[in-house]
């Protein structure tokens, strides 16, 4: 399948994208503990 990414990768791109990416899934999705859910398994999937 996929590259599995480093530890410091992850951080980077965690760090960098995490504003963006809960502004855009709190657009999308009004119910704070499925934008929460949301956001875990989408930084979940990018890890593996």
């Amino acid at each position: 399948m996929g590259t599995q990414i480093t530890k410091e990768t992850f951080e980077f791109l965690y760090n960098n994208t995490y504003k963006s990416i809960l502004k855009y899934t709190i657009c999308h999705c009004r119910n704070l503990d499925d934008v929460n859910d949301i956001i875990q398994d989408t930084y979940t999937e990018l890890y593996k």
